[in-house]
């Protein structure tokens, strides 16, 4: 019998290889991605991330990973990398921050320019960096070595300026277990867990990406996918086995050694176009599940960052995978799942069973309390059960039999409903002492939070459990922690290095802190009051650390486009949330300040041919400002120089325009136009009245303005805006799909012509999901490398210009040849003459046929070859 239950324990997919030790949970596994934020470099994408920066950090997520396909193509500006760090982290999460590589585009000098200027010259610190995206799909990368190759020189010259930052690579797009073997194959030639001529490792986390599923999935392949023979269970118990042995080749112990990651995980990549709550995609209750389930393996195999892809994303259900809603910016079963983990699962993971397929649990441990996750993933049965808290046999004759390998011999009763998941809160002793309910029927239906109900343990004042902090700022905190029903709470604090407390009441639930020391952390424990002679003791510490305040003061300060009564005052980014800029006339003592978010400020009402003086502070917060930087002086220009007029537009095509305006008998003229949408001018300076510009955007909207410029230091104001739009310019995707030259491992792929200057060419297998891309800047594209007697899909897409690109047409499909080579049959003649005959055969599918023919009474064969299936032959004997 006992050999029996281990069988179905096996059969159930609740991991028949668990570990014995206590696994601790690592301090960064609760991690997001930083997507979809609103800008990356020019790319203008419209996210809603910036918008969403209270309810991440309500997640409970300590660690965000700011990567991806867009982070790796296009350069992120300075001020984009320091506004996403400043906003993590005054949001209590630490960034990881990825350099691009896009297959060579960047190089290692501008990766290691970019830790220069955030750790060095920003002073940020920033520990974690990844290096490129997904080679493996992004790349088209197959090998080690590829990646190798790449990898090994950008973490060299990375950590040559700052050798303190930790390295998470190599960010495949899925577990390719035989790229993961390469880079992590002891002293062998593509091994990145070693260490450069510097002495410095190569990597510190070894990574891969993961969806399991592409939005075809079935319910039932979610209940069984994540433990069933070659899912993750098995690549972390490999990779693991890997991980283990680069440590002991390279010495790699205590801080020194390696982490694993899964830096992007969801269900799938894409949801069905019909997903919902009901569904098995992002948007679905189950998937919210299927992701905690995830993480819960991920925390039982030891993983140190496992980063949820993504916050908020997509123009489509399809591409509706954060765990908030595209549209209502609402908080999915995605969301919920990932927030009872983050805030619960501490100290140590416990391992669960169950005894029933649909049925699954987790737990963990700390100094304070057991956490237990069971959910519930049958659609209609309800489920009397017992969890018991450690490995022995459950008692009593509830169906539902729950093991939590958390060492206390104590058991509890309850009803588990279908559809729902489960979130238990037990002391030391065994007491249940809170409850947190999360069902589709009861809350996701009605986009309601999880319930949580506080039972009574009789003659006991409950300890407070659930401690955090938020709103964390340089001075100030605010404490939080679950009711347990009390009258009131005595909540005391300190400083982690000191031995002294500082004690407040609160008759709620959290309190507000003020007059902390910037940069410190602190300590703070919470205990119940329940009448004048009943007090619990002090919970279990919970620490937190106030934000570095480091208010730099701004630097390259100048003033541009002066005028006789304007100009506009710069200076670059000190990483501030904004800036006070002021100004006088030298000399004077009464200052003009206005503040402002930008990097500029353009300043009007000037005195013609004065001399100015200017400074810049940056603002940080609410209650940090830095000095005011050194004064900038400046000369406004003397009167008069007229600003010009009668601006118009001519020769307006799709990409180029001429721009035309009259006479004021100005030296020469500065003249610059924008985009409507932009903040950004473009100016050149000319001597006619006419200027001829190239590299619009189709469609776009756009305005010039022109300024006379009389002399060196005499210049008008420019005129106001004169409005224009490029004409549209059709991208037309690709028609007249065909393919040629097909043998067993190569194919020449044809299409017909739409004008454009290159096209991007895709291709995969019928029964893969992803796709190789190529590029032609002609009408045909060669392919090797495929697989004999294969079904194939192509797409052609037209790229137009550098931002305009068409759709892909749709697939042609097309078989390659069977690796055997056939005999030809049907041979027969006709037109036979007396000197004169043709040869005939059915085809094979050859690329071409050998041809001989001989006189019947001869021994010398004549051989010949074709690509047809004919062969005329003459000179033959009558």
């Amino acid at each position: 019998m006992k050999k029996l239950f281990q069988v179905t324990l096996i059969a159930l997919g609740l991991f028949s290889s668990v570990k014995t030790e206590a696994q601790a949970i690592s301090p960064q596994f609760f991690g997001v991605n930083a997507w979809m934020p609103y800008a990356i470099g020019t790319n203008v994408l419209n996210g809603k991330l910036d918008q969403e920066w209270n309810t991440i950090q309500g997640s409970k997520a300590t660690i965000i990973r700011y990567g991806g396909i867009t982070v790796d193509r296009t350069p992120t500006t300075n001020a984009q990398y320091i506004k996403l760090i400043d906003s993590a982290r005054a949001h209590g999460m630490e960034p990881i921050i990825q350099v691009p590589f896009n297959n060579y585009q960047y190089t290692s000098a501008q990766a290691a320019a970019v830790v220069q200027y955030i750790n060095v010259t920003m002073g940020k610190n920033i520990k974690y960096w990844m290096i490129g995206n997904e080679p493996n799909l992004g790349y088209s990368f197959t090998s080690a070595s590829q990646i190798a190759n790449y990898h090994k020189p950008f973490a060299s010259a990375m950590k040559n300026v700052d050798p303190s930052i930790l390295i998470i690579g190599p960010e495949i797009a899925w577990f390719d277990q035989s790229i993961i073997d390469g880079l992590t194959s002891p002293g062998g030639a593509n091994d990145i867990t070693g260490k450069d001529a510097a002495g410095r490792y190569y990597v510190d986390a070894i990574s891969f990406h993961t969806y399991p599923f592409n939005g075809t999935q079935t319910r039932s392949q979610l209940i069984s996918k994540l433990t069933a023979p070659g899912s993750l269970q098995d690549d972390l118990v490999h990779l693991n086995a890997r991980i283990s042995a680069c440590n002991s080749y390279h010495n790699r112990t205590g801080t020194s050694a390696l982490m694993t990651g899964i830096t992007e995980a969801n269900v799938n990549y894409k949801n069905s176009t019909t997903d919902n709550l009901n569904g098995v995609g992002a948007n679905s209750f189950i998937g919210g599940q299927f992701v905690a389930e995830m993480m819960c393996i991920g925390m039982k195999n030891g993983l140190d960052f496992f980063n949820l892809w993504s916050v908020i994303e997509g123009n489509s259900t399809e591409m509706n995978i954060g765990y908030l809603d595209r549209t209502t910016r609402a908080k999915k079963p995605l969301y919920y799942h990932y927030q009872l983990l983050a805030e619960n699962f501490k100290g140590n993971f416990a391992n669960g069973t169950t005894n029933q397929t649909n049925v699954k649990a987790f737990g963990s441990k700390d100094g304070s309390q057991v956490s237990v996750l069971v959910m519930n993933q049958d659609l209609v049965a309800n489920h009397n059960y017992t969890v018991r808290l450690n490995t022995s046999a459950v008692s009593g004759s509830n169906p539902l039999k729950i093991n939590i390998n958390a060492g206390i011999g104590a058991e509890y009763n309850d009803v588990l409903p279908n559809q729902s998941t489960v979130l238990l809160t037990f002391n030391l002793s065994g007491d249940l002492i809170q409850k947190t309910v999360y069902s589709l029927s009861g809350q996701a239906v009605a986009n309601l939070p999880p319930v949580t109900t506080m039972p009574s343990i009789a003659g006991v004042c409950n300890v407070p459990a659930g401690l955090n902090a938020s709103l964390v700022t340089g001075s100030a905190a605010t404490l939080n922690w679950t009711s347990t029903g009390a009258a009131s709470y005595n909540v005391r604090y300190k400083t982690s290095a000191s031995a002294f407390w500082t004690t407040l009441t609160s008759t709620t639930s959290t309190k507000a802190i003020s007059g902390l020391t910037a940069g410190t952390a602190y300590d703070f424990q919470v205990a119940s009051v329940c009448s004048a002679t009943a007090i619990s003791a002090f919970s279990a510490t919970s620490v937190f650390t106030t934000s570095s305040l480091v208010c730099n003061v701004p630097a390259g300060l100048n003033a541009t486009l002066i005028t006789a009564s304007t100009a506009t005052l710069n200076w670059t980014a000190s990483g501030a949330a904004s800036y006070n800029v002021r100004y006088k006339p030298t000399g004077t003592s009464t200052w003009i300040t206005s503040g402002v978010s930008a990097l500029s400020q353009s300043i009007t009402g000037l005195t013609a041919s004065t001399a100015y003086e200017f400074q810049v502070s940056s603002v940080c917060s609410a209650t940090s400002s830095s000095a005011y930087s050194a004064s900038i002086t400046f000369t406004t220009a003397s009167a008069i120089c007229n600003v010009p007029a009668g601006l118009s537009t001519s020769s307006i095509a799709a990409t180029t325009a001429t721009l035309n305006w009259t006479s004021t008998g100005a030296a020469s003229y500065n003249v610059r136009y924008k985009a409507s949408t932009s903040g950004v001018w473009i100016t050149s300076n000319v001597s006619v009245l006419t200027k001829a510009i190239s590299g619009l955007t189709a469609g776009t909207a756009y305005e010039f303005q022109v300024a006379s410029v009389c002399s060196s230091t005499l210049i008008s104001a420019f005129s106001a805006s004169k409005a224009f739009t490029t004409s549209a310019a059709l991208c037309n995707v690709p028609a007249g799909l065909s393919t040629s030259s097909i043998t067993t491992t190569t194919a020449t792929l044809n299409w017909a012509t739409t004008g454009a200057a290159s096209y991007n060419v895709r291709y995969k297998t019928s029964a893969s999901a992803y796709w190789t891309t190529l590029t032609s800047t002609s009408l045909t594209k060669a392919i090797s490398g495929l697989t004999a007697g294969t079904v194939y899909d192509f797409q052609v897409a037209s790229v137009c210009s550098a931002t305009s690109s068409s759709a892909y047409s749709a697939s042609i499909t097309f078989t390659t040849a069977s690796a055997t080579c056939s005999v030809p049959a049907g041979l027969s003649t006709s037109s036979i003459t007396a000197a004169a005959a043709t040869l005939n055969w059915t085809s094979t599918g050859a690329a071409s046929y050998n041809v001989r023919y001989k006189a019947s009474t001869s021994g010398v064969w004549i051989t010949s070859n074709v690509s047809v299936l004919t062969k005329a032959i003459s000179g033959l004997t009558a």
